[in-house]
């Protein structure tokens, strides 16, 4: 009976999986993404969200994919003054996604480049898994005592 129970389970786990699987499997991806469209701390992305720190802000003007999805992801984002309405270059630019509900960051560590007029290109926001991710930019300032943070909450589907 043991034997019989342990194969039943390997063969829904199996690469010929039938219809009926492939049905459920479906339902699976449309309640992760279900889970998305209710779970109210997720934003929606749109080219040109921003957040305000106390002294700048960071907009995200650009996402491949849009809206953020699973895998690998590159953002450009913008940091300006708020007092000046100015572009901030020279800054420590880091951004690090976390996923609250589970308790871990990416596997990746994003990389950024300056790319002139307060225009940072990141690459390799890696979301390893559906699910909410608190994505937190953290801004330098050359001349600033302490960094700035900003955070956008993404929730990506299966």
């Amino acid at each position: 009976m043991r034997h019989a129970l342990v194969l039943a389970i390997f063969a829904g786990c199996s690469p010929s999986a039938t219809p009926v699987d492939a049905a459920a499997d479906a339902g699976v991806e449309t309640a992760v993404a279900s889970a998305c469209s209710r779970d109210t701390r997720a934003e929606a992305y749109v080219a040109g969200i921003e957040k305000k720190a106390t002294s700048l802000t960071v907009k995200i003007v650009s996402a491949t994919p849009a809206p953020p999805a699973k895998d690998a992801n590159a953002w450009m984002v913008e940091v300006t003054d708020n007092a000046s309405n100015g572009a901030i270059t020279g800054a420590q630019v880091t951004v690090t996604p976390f996923m609250p509900d589970h308790g871990h960051g990416s596997s990746r560590t994003p990389v950024v480049t300056e790319k002139g007029s307060g225009k940072y290109e990141v690459n390799d926001v890696y979301l390893t898994m559906p699910g909410l991710w608190k994505t937190t930019i953290s801004v330098a300032r050359p001349s600033a005592a302490a960094a700035e943070e900003v955070v956008f909450n993404f929730c990506v589907d299966g």
